[in-house]
């Protein structure tokens, strides 16, 4: 499957920066077919007084873009991760980021110059900095091509970046990795579970560090959903280890300022991490 996933996205890869080096070398080919009417005595012919309302429109637009290429990205990873509990990585936000990145210029640029041929210099202009329909149309192009090859590997990767779990042991997948590595609960060298801390001595994350048999140490709670993130994906896998592994779980002393901070929590997540925070029975 993964061989199938990445060269899929290698061929859309190809093809999409195949096609915008293809459109440049026509651009420089044939400039006539790009150029329109004379600088000096073409007007804009936009509607005036709705430039606040293009804007939300092309922003809606570009939101709406990205927004259904994330979720094909996440439906993606759960594919990878189908029938086991997913721990999601923020990772995972690198390449929504890239891939909206991508929209804006997309939905802002390249497609008003394929929709609308004849959009006005003044406009190019504005909003490229164009000299000329045909520099403008160079400038649109190139930077889509500079966007969307950078961009692009991002969303790639970043729909395989995860660590999930289920009885049989933890699996897991970095963002420059390319496959899935599984660790049995027996094979795991150790938990280290702590509680991170700014500058300024404030609580920051919890954390839940997993060593694997490779000697990689992952936090499989990070960086999710920050300083209240106790649920029941952790503690179920708590219990897994507990059960079924053989290593030991080293707990930090909790200081005056986690216990304040602990208590603080909604009842559920409290006695979540409790349960945690006493490590495994057996020690």
């Amino acid at each position: 499957m993964y061989i199938a996933y990445y060269a899929v996205m290698a061929v859309i890869w190809v093809v999409i920066i195949a096609l915008c080096v293809r459109r440049l070398a026509d651009i420089a080919r044939d400039p006539a077919r790009y150029e329109g009417a004379d600088a000096e005595t073409e007007a804009d012919t936009a509607p005036k007084g709705r430039g606040g309302f293009r804007a939300v429109a092309f922003l809606v637009c570009a939101f709406a873009v990205g927004a259904a290429l994330g979720g094909a990205g996440y439906g993606i990873l759960l594919l990878f991760t189908r029938g086991r509990t997913l721990l999601f990585f923020g990772s995972f936000y690198c390449g929504v980021f890239a891939v909206f990145l991508v929209a804006l210029v997309l939905v802002g640029i390249v497609l008003p110059l394929h929709l609308f041929p004849r959009i006005s210099l003044q406009a190019l202009r504005r909003e490229l900095g164009a000299s000329s329909r045909r520099d403008g149309w160079k400038r649109g192009i190139l930077m889509f091509l500079i966007i969307f090859a950078v961009g692009f590997p991002f969303f790639a990767l970043g729909n395989e970046t995860y660590a999930c779990f289920d009885e049989n042991g933890i699996s897991r997948s970095g963002f420059f990795e390319i496959g899935e590595t599984h660790t049995a609960y027996e094979d795991v060298e150790g938990v280290h579970i702590y509680i991170s801390h700014n500058s300024r001595g404030e609580v920051n994350v919890f954390c839940y560090e997993v060593t694997f048999s490779d000697g990689k140490r992952v936090n499989v709670n990070y960086p999710n959903t920050g300083r209240g993130y106790f649920d029941g994906k952790i503690l179920q896998l708590h219990r897994y280890l507990e059960e079924r592994s053989t290593c030991e779980a080293v707990v930090d002393a909790l200081s005056e300022t986690d216990l304040a901070y602990l208590e603080g929590l909604p009842a559920e997540r409290r006695e979540i991490a409790r349960e945690i925070f006493a490590g495994f029975d057996d020690q």
